[in-house]
């Protein structure tokens, strides 16, 4: 933004006059004292008027971004994509017949501390700590847990899915991991979106067609605080790595340490020791990743605005930083996946990725992929190029 500063005074004898003029005017000015504008009140006036509009406008461009409108297809990806990570987690427990054992109270063969008198829980509460309870919390987990991802009633599906894992983490603290919450904190946010307007039995229900058309629009809120969420979970994660392993004073070998503890690798990796300096390379880029996660809704926001000047616009669209940030963080998670024994942690998160696109992103995507299909496909796939998108996070 620029502001003009006023116009020059005319050189020559137009600055003789306006000297002039002014002196004039001041003499009236020194005869008629009753007619001077008290010293400062405009000034005053001017200063409360540009605060309260700042105010106003800031007020405004608050309500604006929050009231932006997408298409829901980010938001559906990421309602499946949860839904099956936690279906498949409850599957393989219950695959392994380990509901009981994890859920059930102490009395009756179980790892719950829940009695009579100290239920823990809401379910519990009502119908009694018993198995029974139990196995009923986890089928309606499961149950909820499928409904969400095929877009059955999908804003009740993902409440009574929240609701569900919270009381299967109330019978058992000690059983409730780190992601469950990441998860769940999804689950609040999906509940409350428009996640299944598209690719869902609920759209199929209403319009007649499994994907949303082109131009539906939702808000795009939920998928901001997705993002966030991201934001939250890298950046602290790397501002509590303070151990000495993590920083040159341990020589970084955090990595070095973790691929050779029998308890978090899956295979023998002692053949890491002839290639120490590359797991060096790894824990340092590890930190570096998660500490730059703030710098990721000023990338997206840059992105959606290179129209724009700017030199730190520039750079940020230039170096391609959020392509590199993104990539860094899909292949960390998958290498978490392919060696280390960390359960649904690296699907988990990585089930909150598509937030980061925005969805005319998507589409364009899934319309080069489905081209060799024929033009049926790509209209399934909600149009050529997909639909718009109107926000800033892009």
């Amino acid at each position: 933004m620029s502001a003009e500063g006023p116009a020059s005074a005319p050189a020559g004898g137009g600055g003789s006059a306006a000297v002039g003029g002014a002196a004039s005017a001041g003499d009236k000015a020194s005869a008629g004292g009753s007619a001077a504008t008290p010293a400062g009140g405009g000034g005053r006036g001017t200063a409360r008027r540009g605060v309260f509009g700042g105010a106003r406008r800031a007020a405004r461009a608050w309500v604006s971004f929050w009231d932006r409108r997408e298409h829901p297809a980010s938001l559906a990806l990421v309602r499946i994509f949860v839904a099956a990570t936690i279906a498949a987690d409850y599957a393989q427990v219950a695959a392994l017949g380990l509901v009981g054992v994890l859920w059930a109270p102490a009395a009756e063969g179980g790892l719950s501390a829940a009695r009579p008198g100290a239920p823990l829980c809401q379910a519990f509460a009502w119908f009694g700590p018993s198995a029974a309870t139990a196995r009923a919390v986890f089928g309606v987990a499961l149950a909820s847990a499928l409904c969400l991802g095929v877009g059955l009633f999908s804003r009740a599906s993902a409440l009574v899915l929240l609701l569900a894992s919270a009381q299967l983490g109330h019978i058992l603290p000690d059983g409730d991991r780190g992601i469950d919450t990441l998860l769940r904190n999804a689950l609040v946010v999906l509940c409350l979106s428009p996640a299944g307007e598209t690719w869902s039995v609920d759209a199929r229900r209403r319009r007649g067609a499994w994907s949303a058309p082109a131009g539906l629009l939702a808000p795009a809120w939920p998928r901001y605080l997705l993002v966030a969420q991201l934001v939250v979970l890298y950046f602290s994660a790397g501002a509590q790595k303070l151990s000495s392993p993590w920083s040159a004073a341990g020589g970084y070998s955090a990595l070095y340490y973790l691929l050779n503890h029998p308890h978090y690798a899956t295979f023998d990796f002692r053949w890491t020791g002839r290639v120490y300096p590359l797991t060096q390379f790894g824990t340092f880029m590890t930190l570096l990743f998660e500490q730059s996660a703030p710098l990721v809704p000023l990338a997206l926001y840059y992105r959606a605005t290179r129209e724009r000047p700017g030199r730190l616009r520039r750079l940020f669209n230039r170096s391609r930083f959020f392509a590199a940030w993104v990539f860094t963080g899909a292949a960390f998670h998958l290498l978490l996946a392919v060696t280390m024994n960390l359960g649904i942690f690296p699907w988990g998160v990585l089930a909150l990725y598509p937030a980061l696109f925005a969805p005319r992103e998507i589409m364009a995507f899934l319309s080069r992929a489905r081209r060799p299909l024929g033009p049926r496909a790509r209209a399934d796939a909600g149009g050529p190029a997909g639909p718009a998108a109107s926000t800033p996070l892009t």
